[in-house]
């Protein structure tokens, strides 16, 4: 067959890697020189930090000696003194009958912890766990599909941030259910005999409607009485959230890079990540050490934020150096206006979630 026989025949193969070619072209341009993700300045940002700033090593596994069992036992007197005999749920705050989802996986995560380190024995541990479960299986659901944001610990009834009753709810949030999650998620795999409990809890939970086109999000009730759907979670918190929820599969590709909307601000001359977004109207966006503790303890580091977390806390260990004061290492609320703005990390962070 002659060579111009052979490519009349070929033709159609030959139209089609040709194709393939301009597709690969075009995607290769979009990437790199038409607002892609390589031409983005955040991402170049975080590139440099992550490469100029040494990442704190990991402390290796250690029995805890005996001061650090005592701290264990002081911080598990808490959850002793303030959890609901009836409900199996801790207060979030001292003899305050509230929780959120996010401070009831707090209190799962210091049940599981208190087990591992002897605190708890495994009756008492089954017995909280099955407790817990049994009422998160009774919650009533805002708009019959997600956990409310607070709840009474004593009545299980919905109620708003002022653990005032409310029978619709006031909304829920995704970085609460995605902490809670976290805390299910560890009880159901490295304690197997809850797990049927737990995921019976769960099941009426629609955990679908806690993320839309890889975001995290939330709910509220706007004046008129509507629901509104808003996109939920800020540097840090937004990826811990991500990661706790991509546990069950779900899609929240974009909430979990970091580099799309952070930006660096200089404190003790170190690099901090913060978010660029505003919090509600007008508030700034602010820095805590605490989303990226939670990432390295549950999830295990991975490169970005190890290195953001180690910024963070060489600023703190700075502060404390120049100033003797020590930096919040959290944030929540403020039962007060504050005289002056409180500072985490040279971020101003006023009352209020």
């Amino acid at each position: 067959m002659r060579l111009r026989d052979g490519l009349v025949a070929a033709r159609g193969h030959l139209v089609f890697i040709a194709a393939l070619l301009c597709s690969f072209a075009l995607i290769f341009w979009l990437d790199r020189g038409a607002g892609g993700l390589r031409t983005d300045a955040a991402i170049q940002t975080t590139d440099r930090v992550v490469a100029t700033a040494a990442a704190l090593p990991v402390r290796p596994l250690s029995e805890s000696d005996p001061e650090q069992l005592q701290w264990a036992r002081v911080a598990w007197r808490y959850f002793e003194n303030n959890t609901d005999p009836a409900t199996g749920l801790a207060n979030a705050a001292d003899n305050y009958h509230s929780t959120t989802m996010w401070d009831t996986g707090s209190y799962l995560i210091g049940l599981v912890s208190a087990h591992r380190l002897g605190l708890v024995d495994a009756t008492e541990f089954d017995r909280r766990v099955t407790a817990a479960a049994s009422s998160l299986a009774r919650l009533a659901l805002f708009d019959g599909l997600l956990p409310n944001k607070a709840y009474d610990t004593s009545s299980l009834a919905m109620t708003d941030y002022n653990n005032k009753a409310s029978e619709r709810g006031i909304g829920w949030s995704a970085l609460d259910i995605a902490r809670l999650v976290v805390a299910l998620e560890a009880i159901s795999t490295a304690y197997p005999g809850h797990a049927g409990e737990i995921a019976e809890a769960m099941s009426r939970w629609q955990l679908d409607a806690l993320v839309d086109d890889g975001e995290l999000v939330g709910a509220a009730v706007d004046l008129s009485g509507a629901t509104v759907l808003v996109q939920e979670g800020r540097t840090g918190y937004e990826e811990y959230g991500a990661k706790a929820l991509m546990l069950l599969g779900l899609d929240a590709v974009k909430a979990v890079q970091v580099e799309r909307h952070v930006v660096y601000h200089e404190v003790e001359a170190l690099e901090i990540a913060v978010d660029s977004r505003l919090i509600g109207n007008a508030s700034p966006g602010f820095a805590t050490s605490e989303p990226y503790m939670l990432d390295g303890l549950e999830f295990g580091f991975d490169s970005v934020s190890q290195v953001l977390a180690s910024n963070i806390y060489r600023a703190q260990k700075s502060r404390f150096a120049t100033t003797g004061h020590l930096t919040a290492v959290s944030e929540g609320q403020l039962s007060r206006e504050p005289t002056s703005p409180t500072r985490l990390c040279g971020a101003v962070v006023r009352p209020g979630r």
